[in-house]
Formats: C-alpha cells, sequence, structure tokens
C-alpha cells in the first residue's frame, strides 16, 4: 500500500542539520518503522506504527518535520567606479554599499588586484559598508566589499569598484616680458607631451585674445595667464 508523507518547515529554525530536529508523519498504510528488525526477525512493535526514526534516534510520536532553511546571500547596492584629478576629493555614496533585503551582515574591504594596489589583502579597520581608507597618490586602485551573513557565515556576496587618481598638468610660460614700443612678445604655454590639452586664456583690457592655442603675439602691457585642461579634465 502506498503511504501519504505530510513534510512540513519550521521557519524559526535555522541549525546546521536536520538531526534531532526532524519528524515525518506517515499517513496511514503498513507500519513504516525504518528501525532495522530484531536480530530474530522479529518486526517493529505496533506502537512504532507510522513513525519513520531520523539517525538512530528513538521513535517517538512525530507531527512535524522542522528542515534546515536555505542560506540567504545577501543583496548588496552596486559601488560606482570614479576618477579624479590629483587633490580632489572621491564621493563618499560612489564607495557606499548596503543590504537590501534584511540580512545581518559584517562587512570586510579588501585590495582587489589594481595596478597600484596589487594582490587581495584585507584593509585593517575597513569593517563598514564605507570604504573610508581611500587613497591619495596618483594610480589606479580597486577593491572589494564582501558583506557575510551572521546567521551563517557560507553565505556572502560582494561588490567591487575601481578608483583613480589622475596627475594634474603642467605649463610652461615662455616669452620676452619687457619689450619696446612698437615691438610685440611671443607668448607660449609648453603644455605636457599627449593628446586633448586645451588653453584658456586671460589677457590684460586691450589685448585680443587668441583663444585655444598655446601661443601668440602681443603688445599690450598687461598680467596674462593660461588654464590648460588635459585629457583626463585635470587642469593647471
Amino acid at each position: 500500500d502506498s503511504v501519504d508523507i505530510d513534510l512540513r518547515i519550521n521557519p524559526d529554525f535555522m541549525g546546521t542539520s536536520i538531526t534531532n530536529n526532524a519528524e515525518i508523519v506517515a499517513d496511514g498504510g503498513d507500519d513504516q518503522d525504518s528501525t532495522p528488525n530484531d536480530e530474530d526477525g522479529s518486526t517493529p512493535d505496533e506502537e512504532d506504527d507510522n513513525v519513520i526514526e531520523i539517525n538512530g534516534d528513538d521513535d517517538y510520536d512525530p507531527e512535524v518535520i522542522e528542515v534546515e532553511q536555505p542560506c540567504v546571500n545577501p543583496a548588496l547596492t552596486p559601488l560606482t567606479s570614479e576618477s579624479i584629478c590629483l587633490g580632489a576629493s572621491f564621493t563618499a555614496t560612489n564607495v557606499t554599499t548596503s543590504v537590501t533585503n534584511s540580512i545581518p551582515v559584517t562587512y570586510q574591504w579588501f585590495d582587489n588586484n589594481g595596478t597600484d594596489n596589487p594582490g587581495t589583502n584585507a584593509l585593517p579597520g575597513q569593517n563598514t559598508n564605507v570604504l573610508t581608507a581611500l587613497p591619495t597618490s596618483v594610480g589606479e586602485y580597486a577593491y572589494l566589499v564582501e558583506a557575510t551573513n551572521t546567521m551563517d557565515g557560507t553565505c556572502t556576496s560582494s561588490e567591487s569598484v575601481t578608483l583613480i587618481i589622475y596627475a594634474n598638468p603642467t605649463v610652461t610660460l615662455d616669452g620676452v616680458t619687457t619689450i619696446c614700443e612698437g615691438e610685440s612678445a611671443l607668448l607660449t604655454a609648453i603644455p605636457p607631451i599627449g593628446i586633448g590639452v586645451n588653453f584658456a586664456w586671460t589677457v590684460p583690457s586691450g589685448a585680443v585674445n587668441p583663444g585655444d592655442i598655446p601661443g601668440f603675439s602681443t603688445n599690450v602691457e598687461g598680467t596674462y595667464t593660461v588654464q590648460v585642461t588635459d585629457v583626463n579634465g585635470c587642469t593647471v
């Protein structure tokens, strides 16, 4: 005859094994005791009807089977990679994550094989959802944050981010600073070698602004300044 098994899950059970926490109810049919027969070949006692022994424990009248809840990985908000120029600051929200599924967690930040922070070392003191040990030198850095479920350390999630700091350009103004009346001076901004360099001049009253060029001639007395912006958006 067939036997119906009643399986129920206790949502409060968070153990690591169903040993001593599982009960199976067999509804109808013949004796279902899983205990081996006695050496003399006798069958189980009638009082064991419809009871399945769990891991060799003594038989008892079951009503509910309690099964380990599956491990739940934390769900994290993503991090945002960012590049800045030397002397600027990274945006705090770009290196901040949070759990969106209400799982209790602990955090740990790691190096993540960045160009200028190779390896996967755990960062001392970086145990919150925000990375505070931010780089300050020119380079490319990669980081990873790992969140671990405090109810089960085998359940983890991670997010990664890359932070880049560019060097600021340098520029030299070249030209004669003293001229005679009727003469002109050639002013030249000598930028770093590279593409994508833009020039923004400020000239005194009466002089013609040359626009986005590295050099020009002028015969108007006064102070001339130039701002150079490189391909990374960094200025000097």
